[in-house]
């Protein structure tokens, strides 16, 4: 996503990462991607209006995929700061991050 933009393609990353996130969340395809699509690829959009768009959209799928399982409470992963990559961050904080361009801690 980083060379998209180093590229000259910043334009094209939200289109991209929109398709991505469809074949995640609506088709059921490329699991293995979720993660980094919802926990850090839209950290790499440059425009605070496009990254809020996706988070927001990503945000949303998630929410209907934790309705869809029934599960609720602060336990309940949702996109940003789930099990994944975020590392127990909550939301807010970690728009946060994302907003600041910072990443959360290495894990060891």
């Amino acid at each position: 996503m980083k060379c998209l933009g180093e590229m000259g393609f910043e334009h094209l990353k939200l289109p991209f990462l929109e398709f991505f996130a469809e074949e995640v969340y609506v088709n059921k395809e490329l699991r293995n991607v979720k993660s980094s699509l919802a926990n850090y690829w839209g950290g790499t959009l440059r425009d605070d209006e496009q990254r809020a768009k996706y988070i927001a959209k990503i945000n949303e799928y998630e929410e209907k995929e934790r309705a869809a399982r029934g599960a609720s409470g602060p336990g309940a992963r949702t996109g940003y700061g789930g099990a994944g990559y975020g590392g127990g961050y909550g939301r807010v904080a970690a728009e946060e991050r994302y907003r600041r361009g910072t990443k959360p801690p290495t894990r060891v």
